[in-house]
């Protein structure tokens, strides 16, 4: 059997089918980790509770490997083992992963431009500027190598900025308010 970790799965599931592993293969990647990268940021609990997702190659021994796969995963790591379709499993990962990724590096990007000194930033600088400390090697092959779904993830934040910024501009306090409250709303959901 054999699996990968990486962020992106269909040029792996591609690559892996083109190369005759359907029957051996079973893509994963779990969500686990920070912006630190190298033997430097391993832990030993770095995948307890974490997810995983495994992508099977759509045969039934394939079927089977993403099994075992999964089997390893929640044994080994103690993760939780999700099993998605590839294109699902980058799609979800370019809004759930890949955008917050871009919005912190776009907000660091802007922040440096600024010329600001480090005391400048309280805890919510630093917080949602902390992914922007990860490798950019890393990220941009993860950017270009899931393209579309990144590109209309980002768009669809830069329409949501530009609503603030129309909202601000108009001094429309109501529809601050209401979208500030939708975000938080939201936000306060993914602790649940």
């Amino acid at each position: 059997m054999l699996s990968d970790v990486a962020s992106i799965k269909v040029p792996v599931m591609q690559r892996a089918h083109a190369a005759g592993l359907d029957a051996r293969f079973a893509g994963a990647h779990p969500l686990a980790g920070t912006h630190g990268s190298g033997f430097g940021a391993a832990r030993p609990d770095l995948f307890r509770g974490a997810v995983v997702y495994v992508c099977p190659t759509g045969t039934l021994e394939g079927d089977t490997v993403a099994r075992s796969i999964a089997s390893f995963w929640k044994q080994v790591g103690e993760a939780q083992p999700v099993t998605i379709d590839a294109a699902a499993h980058d799609t979800q990962l370019a809004w759930t992963s890949h955008l917050p990724q871009a919005v912190s590096s776009a907000l660091a990007e802007a922040l440096g431009a600024r010329a600001l000194g480090g005391v400048s930033f309280g805890p919510g600088g630093r917080d949602t500027t902390r992914l922007a400390a990860s490798d950019p090697d890393l990220w941009a092959e993860i950017f270009l190598a899931n393209a579309g779904p990144v590109a209309d993830a980002l768009g669809h934040a830069g329409d949501a900025l530009q609503q603030l910024r129309t909202l601000i501009a108009a001094g429309d306090a109501a529809g601050v308010k209401a979208f500030l409250a939708r975000g938080a709303a939201f936000r306060r959901g993914i602790d649940r």
